[in-house]
């Protein structure tokens, strides 16, 4: 719903307008969260990855944009951590995510062990057990993947 106010300061001043968005039940600050994305890479053998990851976010209320997971220096090595934060519109109670790899750079193959979002917002938290190789010339060659949240 939007609500139009006008406001006359003079006569001889225009008419200025001014408007805002409701949302019905749900105060604006709660349209926005930060998320914060944790990815544990696995410890076997040749598990790390040189190529550029990738995740779409799906929740009960929509699904984010692309997120190129990428920082400053190395990420998604042998036996890794790797933490990402970013802000978008509230998901709900995220139902799935696609994790996926361009399949560049040498050594592009990679084995995830799982993915845990986090919503600073609310502290939900949301599991997405993987423990499967990303890797064209492993197991059934896919580079992208879609985990279902864990129950």
């Amino acid at each position: 719903t939007t609500e139009i106010y006008t406001l006359s300061l003079h006569d001889a001043l225009p008419i200025c307008k001014i408007s805002r968005e409701l949302y019905p039940g749900e105060p604006a600050k709660s349209l926005f969260t930060t998320y914060e994305i944790t990815i544990a890479t696995s410890n076997c053998y040749h598990a790390g990855t040189d190529a550029n990851v990738f995740m779409t976010i799906y929740g009960t209320k929509g699904k984010s944009d692309k997120i190129k997971l990428e920082k400053k220096g190395d990420s998604f090595e042998r036996g890794s951590v790797d933490k990402f934060t970013f802000d978008e519109r509230d998901l709900g109670d995220l139902t799935k995510v696609i994790l996926g790899h361009d399949n560049r750079g040498s050594g592009a193959g990679w084995h995830c062990q799982q993915v845990l979002i986090r919503s600073v917002r609310t502290d939900d938290l949301w599991l997405f057990p993987a423990n499967t190789w990303w890797d064209k010339g492993t197991g059934d060659g896919k580079i992208i993947r879609e985990l279902p949240a864990a129950k």
